[in-house]
C-alpha cells in the first residue's frame, strides 16, 4: 500500500494560490478603479485564507503518526479547492460590473459604505468571507496542534472582511431581476439598524424577517421590486419553509401594496399608471394559481403589511428618502416623462441616464426583459452623468 504524504496536499495549494493570484480580471472589471480594488481586496481575503488552510496543513503533518490518512487528505483538499471556487464566485460573476453601482447607491442611499462584492451562487443571498471560512472550519477537523498564527490569520480575515452579494447565477441576463440585490441589501441594513427590534418582532415564525425586507423594498422601489420577486417565482415555482415564507405569502402581501397604489392611480401620470397596472397584472397572474396555498399564513402577512406600513415609511423619512409613492406624487410630471423616455428609448436601443428606480420602474412595461446590455449600459451613463454632475465648475472655490 503506497504512503500517503502531505506533499501532493502541499502542492496543491500552491497551484490554487497560483490560480487565484494570477487571474486576470476582465477588462470591465478594470475599468472601474473602485471595483477593481474591491475585488483584489477579496482575491488578498481569499489567499489568507489559503495561509490558514496551510497551517491545518502543517498541524496535522506535526502529529507523530507522521503519514496523511486518506481522511486527511480529503478535508486539507476540500478546504483548498472551497477558496477556489469562492473566489470565482465573485471574479468570475457573468452579471454585468455595472450593477455594483446600483448596490452601491443603494447603500449610500440608506447612510452606510459598505465593503461588499458581487457573487455568481444558487439564489439570492448574503453572506460575508469570513463567515465563509467560519463555516467551513467548523465542519473541518481541528488538529489539537494548531498554533496561534491561525488565530491571527482567522482575526485578519475578520478585520478586512467583505460582504458577498449573491444572484441567483443563471439570472445575469434578466435586469428585472436585478432589483432582488435590493432585498439583500435591506437585509444588512436592517440588521445594522436593529428593525426587526424596533418593531418588536417575535422570534418565531423565523420568516417573519424576510417579510419585513420585502414590505421595506417594495415601499422603496415601488412595483419593480414586486414584479421582480414575482419574475423570480414564475421561474422558480415553490419556496417557503423556515426562513422563507410560501411564494403565494410574500406575493400575497406585495398585491395588496399594488392594489392601495391602484386605487390611487387617477393622481399619478397615465406612464405612471400603466406600470402599476403592468406590475399588478403580472404578479396576480403569478400568484393567482396559489391562491388558496396557506390561506392562514397569505392572511397573516397582509396583516403585518397593513399593521407595520407607517413604520417602513418612517423608516424611509428617518433616512431623507421619499417612498415610491411620494416620488412619483411629488415629481409627477417629471417622473411620467422619464418614463416616456425610458420606453421610447428601450425600443431605438438608446441608454438612458435615469435613477435606479425610475429606470427600472420604466421598464415593467417592456413586453419582455430587457437586452442585459442595455440596461448595463443605461446604469453606467446615470453612474457617469452623477460623476460628472460632482465635478465642482472650473473656478469654482470649495
Amino acid at each position: 500500500m503506497p504512503t500517503r504524504t502531505f506533499e501532493p496536499t502541499e502542492a496543491t495549494y500552491q497551484r490554487i494560490r497560483d490560480h487565484i493570484r494570477e487571474y486576470e480580471l476582465t477588462d470591465q472589471q478594470k475599468a472601474y478603479p473602485r471595483i477593481k480594488k474591491r475585488i483584489q481586496d477579496v482575491r488578498d481575503l481569499y489567499l489568507i485564507w489559503m495561509d490558514l488552510c496551510d497551517e491545518y496543513r502543517i498541524a496535522f503533518q506535526k502529529i507523530k503518526i507522521k503519514r496523511a490518512s486518506r481522511h486527511t487528505n480529503l478535508l486539507l483538499s476540500s478546504l483548498g479547492t472551497g477558496v477556489e471556487n469562492s473566489f470565482f464566485e465573485v471574479s468570475k460573476a457573468r452579471i454585468p460590473t455595472e450593477v455594483y453601482f446600483i448596490v452601491q447607491d443603494f447603500y449610500k442611499t440608506f447612510g452606510y459604505e459598505n465593503r461588499f462584492v458581487i457573487a455568481s451562487g444558487e439564489g439570492f443571498e448574503l453572506d460575508t468571507v469570513s463567515g465563509e471560512v467560519e463555516k467551513e472550519l467548523k465542519g473541518s477537523e481541528r488538529p489539537l496542534n494548531l498554533g496561534a498564527n491561525a488565530g491571527k490569520l482567522r482575526k485578519l480575515i475578520k478585520k478586512k472582511d467583505y460582504t458577498k452579494i449573491y444572484y441567483e447565477n443563471i439570472t445575469y441576463d434578466s435586469p428585472l431581476t436585478w432589483p432582488l440585490l435590493l432585498h439583500e441589501v435591506f437585509h444588512d441594513v436592517h440588521e445594522r439598524e436593529g428593525v426587526s427590534r424596533a418593531l418588536n418582532l417575535p422570534s418565531n415564525p423565523e420568516w417573519i424577517r424576510e417579510v419585513v425586507v420585502d414590505l421595506y423594498a417594495a415601499i422603496f422601489f415601488g412595483p419593480a421590486y414586486a414584479l421582480s420577486l414575482a419574475l423570480y417565482h414564475e421561474r422558480y415555482p415553490g419556496g417557503g419553509g423556515i426562513s422563507h415564507p410560501p411564494e403565494a405569502a410574500r406575493l400575497a402581501g406585495l398585491l395588496s401594496l399594488l392594489e392601495d397604489l391602484a386605487k390611487k392611480k387617477n393622481g399619478f401620470a397615465r406612464p405612471v399608471q400603466n406600470v402599476i397596472q403592468k406590475a399588478h397584472r403580472f404578479v396576480n397572474d403569478i400568484w393567482t394559481p396559489y391562491r388558496h396555498e396557506k390561506p392562514e399564513i397569505q392572511k397573516q402577512v397582509r396583516e403585518f403589511y397593513q399593521k407595520h406600513r407607517q413604520a417602513a415609511i418612517d423608516f424611509h423619512h428617518r433616512k431623507r428618502q421619499d417612498t415610491f409613492e411620494e416620488l412619483i406624487t411629488k415629481s409627477k410630471a417629471n417622473v411620467g416623462r422619464d418614463f416616456e423616455r425610458i420606453q421610447t428609448y428601450t425600443r431605438l436601443g438608446i441608454p438612458v441616464a435615469v435613477e435606479p428606480r425610475i429606470l427600472f420602474n420604466g421598464l415593467v412595461v417592456t413586453d419582455s426583459d430587457p437586452e442585459f446590455e442595455y440596461v448595463a449600459e443605461s446604469i453606467k451613463k446615470w453612474f457617469l452623468s452623477n460623476v460628472w454632475n460632482s465635478i465642482p465648475p472650473k473656478g469654482t472655490v470649495q
